[in-house]
């Protein structure tokens, strides 16, 4: 990465403490990077990211006034800032396990441990620049792919190449300019797909256990009714932005009405849910063929049980504390 080149990359970091934020600039000034935006509290950070249309965010993992984990969550879901793949690096002096697994969680591209040297920082900026995560789209998650494996039975979602400003400020490729701007367009598009075919698989998935949580499935069986709410209503909205999908979007306010009754209810009300289970499962079917319709149905339904067995091994697991969580 070159020194003019670096002059080029925009950063905008962010830290409650006003030293570290001081190491900070004076550590990315000693690599070369003049272009530098801070911040001190998540009060005024849209307005700010907004402004400065950062090529990387770095920032601590304890900002005041706010999430930093909802803050990249949004700005991955596009709720934020005007680029959902800017690579974003989070610092923490917390170590433990449910603290790096939460930032990852996210969406955020890297996580530091504190303290940090300035071969660490200018390190991982050149590592976003040359060698990014591919990005993945499930129902609940749009950020760097997280597996160390793919599942042995398939399944996995696919890998997209995002348009990174690092790579382009490096290749010379303005950020503001058209093409940087059509190639975020079409990714956001290309994952706005990706969304509604999640969203349909994460119904069906939720419908096939119908009977199951019907029957007494207690908090777990809440749950995956919350997950199929959220997963109806975030299809709802993508698909009321587009033309041509009234039938799916009925279908939607259908699952809605039908669900939200059962989210709020006890358990005795889910027993006697047959007549909801039966109309969630036959809209279910529906929107997953209508998102998939490159799929035969057998083969679907051989993917929802396949995640269906993922999903109950993995309860499991945590349930005989084979497999601790958070």
């Amino acid at each position: 990465m070159s020194v003019e080149r670096r002059r080029e990359i925009s950063i905008l970091f962010g830290d409650p403490n006003r030293g570290m934020r001081m190491q900070y600039r004076a550590a990315l000034r000693a690599e070369g990077f003049t272009q530098l935006h801070e911040f001190d509290t998540l009060e005024n950070f849209p307005a700010l990211c907004q402004k400065v249309q950062p090529d990387l965010i770095f920032m601590d993992a304890a900002m005041p006034e706010g999430n930093p984990a909802d803050t990249v969550h949004d700005l991955r879901h596009g709720s934020l800032g005007s680029n959902p793949f800017v690579p974003i690096i989070i610092a923490t002096w917390d170590a433990s396990r449910s603290v790096v697994h939460r930032i990852i969680d996210c969406g955020a591209d890297d996580v530091l441990i504190k303290p940090l040297s300035t071969q660490s920082i200018s390190g991982r900026i050149q590592a976003l620049a040359d060698n990014r995560k591919p990005f993945v789209v499930t129902a609940d998650y749009i950020g760097p792919d997280r597996r160390r494996s793919s599942r042995p039975s398939g399944g996995d979602p696919a890998l997209l190449t995002v348009p990174n400003p690092l790579r382009a400020k490096l290749d010379g490729l303005p950020t503001g300019g058209d093409e940087f701007r059509r190639q975020v367009e079409d990714m956001r598009s290309q994952i706005g797909r990706l969304r509604l075919k999640a969203a349909a698989f994460r119904i069906a998935f939720v419908a096939a256990q119908m009977e199951t949580i019907r029957q007494g499935a207690g908090e777990a069986g809440l749950m995956l009714l919350g997950s199929l709410l959220v997963s109806a209503e975030d299809m709802r909205g993508r698909l009321s932005g587009l033309q041509d999908h009234g039938a799916e979007l009925a279908l939607c306010d259908r699952l809605i009405e039908t669900v939200q009754p059962l989210v709020v209810a006890t358990d005795n009300r889910l027993h006697d849910g047959q007549n909801s289970a039966a109309t969630i499962q036959s809209v279910a079917a529906v929107l997953l063929q209508t998102f998939h319709p490159e799929r035969s149905g057998a083969d679907l339904a051989a993917d929802v049980a396949a995640a269906i067995g993922r999903y109950r091994a993995r309860q499991e697991a945590v349930a005989s504390g084979a497999l601790q969580v958070g």
